[in-house]
């Protein structure tokens, strides 16, 4: 008689299985918050960890000079301030996201299958943070781990976060061109630029799970990169005009910038930029589009090949048709209702939150310049989704900032959500913003609800200093924010049915658990086939199987169990394989 048994022997049993390749590397010693379980180790991040991006100072010592850090947004209590009287639990630097090693950086994504995270080389900052306060020249370069300070390869630079250690490495580099690129103090508009010779480095980045890849906008030629979980630059989108191939920005308003793909990974949303030519101290006003490409069912670009200016490195460059989903009107006309000069904004991060909600983060610079960073006339809005999917439901502007000394609000450009993972429901927003309690800051994080309004004061949870500053009012600071929910387990129970003797009508039924949309795969290949959507497998000869179970919605989370069908006198069958605990597959 044949019967199904498993491989280590026991009627129920469950196991860890851990995949082989775990590097089995520790935390740091000096990491303030236990991390969470994932892929069989423990990382770096946990629910609620907010990872964000920022600017350097002179003033600050040396070694203490970082541009990405991790906060632990969980158990921020309302009636913040500075980072030191927020009650935060905790803050946590590695030693190579200092400012000469990493350089400065925007871009936010983590990759919550393995708890890597990436950030993005950027020219994005100012030449000094000022206020009538203060002034505080800031550090604008790129990262000795790219390349160095004014290195294109740098300046190209995808980093890589080790989920484990920290480390910062090279993810990837796409192409970049030496231009010139002058950086401003924003505020302080008679002051000279910092001038350099390097590339203008690059946009936003973010996470596609469905197809395990990555989009990155680059600021260089205006194009949207799609790479591999290896960081292999896999094709190039050209939307809006196609590039000229000469060195730097052309045009401002050609740029694709923050980024955002839908849960199902079949559009991929972009932002934009817009100069309105306000003049010297007038905000100017104008609408800057948000547009989405569609995403192909194998998670290429739709479009055709025009391959017409092809930077080395690059297999194909695609053009297409984008849809315009919206546009978020910025700014308002006026004399001295701003304290810079030709303000320029920036649609620099884009993020669905989990209803599909689409929060859009503006950033400010100043002289017609995409090589600034400031605070006022920057926002945070949200649009719905209409009846057949376009994003064009305005909800209008959050207004953070308690002063309203220059528009609704005060930001930098940075937007994440985190659902609370105590069975609530609760979603809280964590943007990049300025001037949260009063004139002069702080200039770091503010939290709130995700049901807050847009028609009156926000009422913040928390508001977090970057704490990089003792004079409390760095404006243009700030850069981006990505929230860490969870590392997600996906389980799978297998069970057997009692086989006839002799006869290969031996089968196996696997059941899945924890998909994030309860929809799954299943394959005795290894997807080497299209896997199905039941766990039923039928007709099996005696042997050894290995059944892959995968989130449907998320192809990167997969894991195997193993178990055996054996020819065999006894009639005596197992009816319970047990329940393994599966993982997600490392980059």
């Amino acid at each position: 008689m044949t019967k199904l048994k498993p491989i280590l022997q026991k009627l129920s049993l469950s196991l860890f299985l851990l995949i082989s390749h775990f590097c089995y590397a520790q935390l740091p010693a000096d990491l303030p918050w236990p991390g969470e379980l994932c892929q069989g180790e423990d990382i770096l991040l946990q629910s609620g960890i907010a990872a964000i991006t920022c600017g350097a100072i002179t003033s600050t010592p040396v070694g203490q000079r970082f541009t990405f850090g991790l906060i632990n947004i969980d158990g921020a209590l309302p009636g913040g301030g500075r980072i030191d009287a927020t009650n935060t639990q905790a803050v946590y630097h590695h030693p190579s996201w200092d400012i000469d090693e990493l350089g400065n950086v925007f871009g936010v994504a983590i990759n919550e299958t393995n708890g890597c995270i990436f950030t993005t080389a950027s020219s994005n900052y100012g030449s000094a943070y000022s206020s009538g306060i203060s002034n505080d020249p800031a550090i604008v370069q790129y990262g000795n781990i790219g390349g160095g300070a004014n290195s294109l390869a740098a300046a190209g630079t995808v980093y890589k976060i080790d989920g484990v250690t920290g480390q910062a490495t090279v993810f990837s580099q796409l192409p970049q061109q030496a231009t010139t690129v002058s950086h401003f103090d924003c505020e302080r508009e008679n002051e000279p630029p910092v001038v350099r010779t390097t590339g203008v480095g690059l946009g936003n980045i973010v996470y596609d799970e469905t197809h395990d890849q990555y989009f990155v906008s680059n600021i260089e030629d205006g194009r949207i990169y799609r790479l591999s979980n290896a960081g292999v630059i896999l094709d190039s989108y050209d939307p809006l005009t196609y590039d000229d191939g000469q060195p730097g920005i052309t045009d401002l308003t050609d740029l694709a910038y923050g980024l955002a793909i839908t849960d199902d990974g079949s559009r991929l949303f972009f932002g934009s930029i817009i100069t309105p030519n306000g003049g010297v101290k007038n905000s100017g006003s104008g609408n800057v589009p948000i547009y989405a490409i569609d995403i192909l069912p194998a998670g290429g670009f739709t479009g055709t090949v025009d391959n017409t200016v092809l930077p080395a490195g690059v297999p194909t460059n695609y053009v297409g048709t984008e849809t315009l989903q919206t546009t978020i009107a910025v700014g308002s006309n006026g004399t001295n209702n701003t304290f810079t000069t030709n303000t320029t904004y920036q649609i620099s991060d884009l993020h669905f939150d989990p209803n599909g909600n689409l929060l859009v983060g503006v950033r400010v610079s100043c002289q017609n310049s995409f090589h600034g960073s400031y605070n006022h006339w920057a926002e945070t809005a949200i649009v719905m989704p209409d009846a057949a999917g376009i994003y064009n439901m305005n909800g209008g502007d959050y207004d953070i900032s308690v002063t309203g000394d220059a528009g609704i609000d005060d930001g930098y450009g940075g937007v994440a959500s985190w659902e609370l993972q105590d069975g609530s429901g609760d979603i809280q927003y964590t943007v990049t913003s300025a001037d949260i309690l009063e004139e002069s800051g702080p200039h770091g994080l503010a939290v709130f609800e995700s049901t807050a309004p847009t028609t009156s004061q926000v009422p913040v949870l928390a508001a977090i200093d970057y704490g990089v500053t003792p004079n409390g009012d760095p404006k243009g600071l700030g850069g981006d924010v990505e929230m860490f929910n969870a590392c997600c387990l996906v389980t799978c129970t297998l069970t057997s049915q009692i086989a006839n003797c002799g006869v290969l009508n031996g089968s196996i039924s696997a059941t899945g658990t924890g998909a994030k949309n309860d929809n799954y795969l299943f394959s005795l290949d290894a997807f080497a086939t299209a896997g199905q959507t039941t766990g039923t497998f039928n007709n099996l000869a005696s042997g050894s199987y290995t059944v892959t179970v995968r989130d449907a919605d998320a192809p990167a989370c997969e894991n195997t169990c193993e178990v055996e069908i054996l020819q065999d006198d006894t009639p005596k069958c197992i009816n319970d394989l047990g329940v393994f605990i599966t993982t997600k597959r490392i980059l």
